[in-house]
């Protein structure tokens, strides 16, 4: 009978032990699952604030495209008329170059 009332301490012990690593376990997955919250609204209040510093990007994005598109048709207008004066001065120097002799010729009289 001593035995009986032996093993079922120990049964009993082991099932108390059980029960607690239990306990202890529910209790830091419980620390776990506040860890990881905190981290994830600290993520997700990150992320709202980057989307909010988009938006302002690509509002100012948006207020210098236009400008900026002018420019751009500025400076093609610029580099043709460059190319346009390029043209007329080779036109000049070649006519110059070719009747040259005339023209000294006319010069002279």
């Amino acid at each position: 009978m001593t035995d009986t009332v032996h093993d079922m301490s120990l049964m009993l012990g082991k099932l108390e032990a059980q029960i607690n690593y239990l306990t202890e376990a529910a209790r830091s997955a419980v620390q776990a699952r506040k860890v990881t919250y905190r981290k994830l609204e600290l993520i997700s209040r990150q992320i709202s604030a980057a989307e909010i510093h988009i938006q302002h990007l690509e509002q100012r994005i948006d207020a210098v495209e236009k400008p900026m598109l002018q420019i751009q048709r500025w400076q093609e207008r610029g580099l043709g008329a460059v190319m346009l004066i390029g043209l007329a001065c080779t036109l000049i120097g070649g006519t110059i170059t070719n009747y040259w002799q005339k023209i000294i010729a006319f010069l002279r009289f």
